[in-house]
């Protein structure tokens, strides 16, 4: 969980020493990378419409090919300890999503070129969800941040039909830290104790947050893309819902039996009102 220029040879007051000392260029560096946030396997749940979680028998769709599905994803969730030493605070994302306005890309494992994009313009929304929500045998809950939008076969074929079988079961989000803390777990380090004292009650695997005895508090961070992905090793980040779109019928599409009809044109006035030249 050590940032990369800690030693990693450091352990107990030689680690937390070095940590304090370096304080500023660890901040520095944490802030100058783009983190994309881990996450773990989840069951794949379903949700109606007023995001209550139901049985798959209800929400499967009759539709057999569409082009078109409807998808609500985990991207990211809070109050919980993750491999970068990391504990995203409930709130970290409100400024970020406000200020974005055209919605986030959903990509296939993070990877930023054209080919990857599995859809545009998704919405990305918090939810307050207790842990048990998301299949994970934790007390308390968990800001989830979601994204919630369609995408489209003819996008990314491929990623769509893994969405379609449900094999995407785990996501997560590329982020630049804006605000965070250090806490530690040591009387001697009194401002990081401070930051301890006040977050550790938060941490849903306290545990493991213990036996490090430190860890950042990340108050503030922009979400720049959320993304499909395999392997992982944090918070719950499942799929909530896919459904088929079903599509309207065009409009003015003319009536069946009529469509493969040549369109017959009048030039009987162009002829009589046409005065022809003889050469």
């Amino acid at each position: 969980m050590k940032v990369g220029i800690i030693p990693e040879n450091l352990t107990g007051k030689e680690l937390y020493n070095f940590i304090v000392k370096n304080e500023a260029l660890i901040i520095h560096t944490k802030k100058s990378m783009v983190k994309e946030a881990d996450s773990v396997v989840a069951a794949r749940l379903y949700v109606d419409d007023k995001g209550a979680i139901v049985s798959k028998a209800e929400v499967e769709t009759a539709a057999v090919n569409p082009s078109k599905l409807k998808v609500a994803v985990v991207i990211n969730t809070t109050n919980y300890l993750d491999s970068h030493g990391d504990v995203h605070i409930p709130g970290i994302w409100k400024k970020s999503l406000n200020d974005n306005k055209g919605g986030f890309y959903l990509l296939k494992e993070h990877r930023r070129s054209f080919e990857d994009v599995i859809g545009e313009g998704l919405k990305g929304v918090t939810k307050l969800m207790a842990w048990a929500e998301l299949g994970i045998a934790l007390p308390g809950t968990t800001e989830a941040l979601l994204f919630t939008g369609e995408i489209d076969k003819e996008r990314n074929s491929f990623m769509f039909e893994q969405y379609q079988k449900g094999f995407v079961k785990k996501h997560s989000v590329g982020m630049r830290y804006v605000k965070f803390v250090t806490c530690i777990n040591d009387d001697d380090y009194p401002v990081q104790k401070e930051n301890w004292d006040k977050y550790i009650v938060q941490v849903a695997n306290r545990k493991e947050a213990e036996d490090e005895g430190y860890f950042w508090a990340v108050l503030e961070a922009q979400v720049i893309e959320g993304s499909a992905v395999l392997f992982a090793s944090n918070c719950m980040t499942p799929t909530l819902e896919v459904s088929a779109i079903e599509e309207a019928a065009t409009k003015n599409e003319p009536s069946a039996g009529t469509q493969e009809e040549p369109v017959k044109e009048d030039f009987s006035g162009w002829l009589n009102n046409t005065q022809f030249i003889k050469l």
